[in-house]
């Protein structure tokens, strides 16, 4: 699979990769890593990076980006991000998604 780093400075960094699945519709982006390093976390940053990739996914046309999630119990800060920024849970474990 191709990985699209679609934004990566020195502080910060995303990349996506294209998947597909039938339950998907077909092609569909997952974010395989966001990071921000800590001294520059809580500006937004984040937030920007991912406006990055959901324009980014639209241009490519995926109708979805999915982001694995770790451990509920040592990142709920992370999965609380993604979840303001509009990513829904569902059934597939820690696994959540955001309908472009």
């Amino acid at each position: 699979m191709p990985c699209f780093p679609i934004s990566c400075r020195w502080s910060s960094c995303i990349t996506l990769s294209r998947s597909a699945a039938i339950y998907a519709g077909g092609n569909y982006g997952v974010i395989e890593e966001l990071y921000v390093e800590p001294g520059f976390r809580s500006q937004f940053i984040g937030k920007a990076l991912l406006a990055e990739a959901i324009s980014f996914a639209k241009e490519e046309g995926w109708p979805r980006l999915e982001v694995s999630t770790p451990e509920r119990e040592n990142w709920q800060r992370t999965i609380d991000f993604y979840l303001r920024e509009g990513f829904l849970e569902n059934s597939v474990g820690e696994r959540l998604k955001l309908e472009l």
